[in-house]
């Protein structure tokens, strides 16, 4: 009897020592330092796609006050490890226009485009910040599209890689093809010899740059042109990168991401989608859409970035702190741990991926929710995440020896928690994300700049600009205009290869300045030859972003016919909903500024041209509600723009 109770006591502290064991198992997540893999290439942002970053080189016109802002957002300490601009094309993608280093063939190449400044300030701050580059548009010259004439586009795009070396001291360590449009593999050949020939051996070709990764990719692994570039990029993959693309040995990365509302899952969504590109996808390096949500607020995509601007303060997004959480623990060049030896998924629900330099440590984890994660583009299948978990990471090889880490969980201060036999254990909640490192942690916080640069009343005469920089407060929606002699010119001749907005003609841009929207005056002239025969100004417009003609473009528009001597009223710039017609009693002459000005006051329209003045009434479903005033030109060719003011 007593060996009957003696044999059922040892079976039952073997079975209590074995179920411990496997609960322990099941829950032990190997962190081992032999299981170093892949370069970490690091979280960078984009600038661009388009004019993202206009309106801090309008409100903030001194170096000084911009460096604060460079030293948050690009510090080596815990700032973004990579930045990506736009190479501008003089048109519309997304935002804006943003203006090409080279827009007519005959013209000498130049540094024009503010996204030349923005490299130069943040290099400033760190000099040793990768920077790559991609175009949206062309200019016309170019052809159909940037492929009918491939080694022309190529000596266009090394000639951008020219102004940043001999003009900013910047050797530019990436450059890409065609944003989210389809790839030529004769162009990158072509991109390849040209670059090599003019001395940019050192640049690497990102190849693809197409919206998720389709059946487009497979391409890029044929023999026969895999050794043409140097990395895969895809945008908003959402780690689903196909296993062969995976096993390729190219390098991959998700070469624009996040465009998600801050206001709604943006943080959740940078915390998820950081670590879910690496786990499921094997990418190693990310770079955000969009850096600065530094344009007007009633353009698309406001507050979908890392952080934003207005005209009184700049601030840091709840995305950036989650994206610090890596930056500020992590740097680029350390090498991640491979899937089961220190990266993969928590069983509860959740990630984890592990990063070393060969002496340190650190683990980003993360246990998002699928309801409070979701991203603008880049969605899984539903899945479901433990209210709670225990964590258990047990450490291998040279961890082995760490005696204490730093954890931090949804930004709490650093804490140091003992490792005791060779495993760290901590409770994890939904919806959290956390690091645990071996250095003494970084926890990101709010980062907030105050300042009140802007008029009460806006008035230019373009006398106080350098020559080819963009005229202030304007941003172009399509063409593009520069400060030249004291006058604002629209400079786009011909339609540029689009990237938006094809069926749009009409080179313009808009304003939104405090409480003026119903009123705009100038001085309006078209060079002798110009084929921008109809200049146009707009009050309370909501023009502007790609898909405006597809959604809604009101306001109130008056346009002179220059070679005609009439002028038209109408109430929306696409459909062109006719208000009234008026003749002007005289034909204006090219080379000569005329004052043009629009009111909008109560339900009437009052046109002033040189010495008359033109009065409307207005229909109640016609009246604007929009926000932006408007400048521009029912065709491309030259305008010359001055003394512009608003009230």
């Amino acid at each position: 009897m007593r060996w009957f109770f003696l044999t059922g006591f040892v079976v039952f502290v073997c079975w209590r020592q074995y179920s411990n064991v496997t609960r322990i198992k099941e829950n032990v997540y190997i962190i081992d330092s032999e299981a170093v893999g892949q370069f970490f290439d690091g979280y960078g942002a984009v600038s661009g796609g388009g004019a993202t970053s206009k309106l801090m080189y309008t409100y903030l016109r001194s170096a000084s006050e911009r460096q604060r802002i460079m030293e948050i957002l690009f510090n080596k300490e815990h700032g973004l490890q990579m930045l990506k601009v736009e190479m501008g094309g003089d048109d519309q993608s997304t935002e804006g226009t943003e203006a090409s280093h080279w827009s007519e063939r005959d013209e000498i190449p130049s540094a024009r485009s503010y996204e030349f400044q923005l490299i130069r300030e943040a290099r400033l701050v760190n000099p040793d910040l990768p920077i790559c580059v991609l175009p949206w548009s062309f200019p016309h010259w170019l052809g159909r599209t940037p492929y009918d004439n491939e080694n022309l586009t190529a000596l266009y795009v090394v000639e951008w890689l020219r102004i940043a070396r001999f003009e900013l001291n910047v050797e530019i360590y990436c450059v890409g093809g065609w944003n989210e449009r389809n790839f030529s593999e004769s162009y990158y050949r072509s991109l390849r010899e040209t670059m090599d020939d003019n001395g940019f051996e050192k640049v690497k070709i990102v190849a693809g740059e197409g919206f998720q990764m389709n059946e487009q990719y497979d391409r890029l692994l044929d023999p026969k042109f895999i050794n043409d570039y140097d990395i895969i990029g895809a945008h908003y993959p959402g780690g689903k990168i196909p296993g062969k693309v995976q096993k390729s040995g190219k390098t991959l990365w998700a070469s624009e991401d996040f465009s998600t509302s801050n206001l709604e899952n943006g943080h959740n969504c940078m915390a998820r989608v950081m670590n879910w590109n690496y786990v499921h996808g094997n990418i190693t390096g990310m770079l955000v859409w969009h850096l600065m949500s530094a344009f007007y607020r009633h353009l698309p995509w406001w507050r979908c970035g890392l952080s934003y601007l207005t005209s009184s303060e700049f601030r840091t997004e709840a995305s950036f702190a989650a994206l610090q959480y890596v930056t500020g623990n992590v740097k680029r060049g350390w090498k991640m741990l491979r899937h089961g030896g220190g990266s993969g998924k928590l069983e509860g629900g959740g990630t984890y991926v592990g990063y070393s330099d060969g002496k340190s440590l650190t683990v980003v984890f993360e246990t998002m929710s699928y309801e409070k994660s979701l991203c603008e583009y880049s969605n899984p299948d539903p899945f479901i995440v433990s209210p709670s978990q225990i964590v258990r990471f047990k450490l291998q090889g040279m961890f082995s020896c760490l005696k204490h880490l730093h954890l931090s969980i949804n930004y709490e201060p650093s804490k140091k928690i003992k490792v005791l036999d060779g495993i760290v254990e901590f409770e994890l909640e939904k919806d959290s994300i956390g690091v645990l490192t071996s250095l003494p942690s970084y926890v990101p916080e709010e980062h907030v700049i105050k300042f009140e640069n802007v008029p009460d009343h806006y008035y230019d005469d373009f006398e106080d600009y350098t020559k080819g920089e963009e005229p202030r407060y304007w941003i172009p929606q399509k063409g593009s205009w520069v400060v030249e002699n004291g006058v604002a010119v629209q400079k786009v001749l011909k339609q540029p290869i689009c990237w938006c907005l094809g069926e749009v003609e009409s080179p313009f841009a808009v304003m939104e300045f405090k409480n003026a929207r119903h009123s705009i005056k100038t001085k309006i002239g078209i060079p002798r030859g110009s084929t921008a025969l109809r200049p146009f100004l707009g009050v309370r417009s909501d023009c502007g972003g790609c898909d405006f003609p597809r959604l809604n473009c009101s306001g109130i528009f008056a346009e002179i016919e220059f070679q005609k001597g009439r002028g038209h009223v109408f109430s929306h710039l696409v459909n062109r909903k006719p208000v009234g017609s008026f003749d002007l009693g005289f034909v204006p002459q090219p080379d000569t500024f005329y004052n043009f000005q629009l009111i909008l006051k109560h339900r009437q329209v009052v046109v002033k041209f040189h010495k008359e003045t033109f009065k409307f009434k207005l229909d109640t479903e016609t009246l604007a509600k929009g926000p932006f005033l408007v400048i521009g030109s029912s065709e491309f060719g030259y305008s010359v723009w001055d003394d512009i003011s608003v009230r």
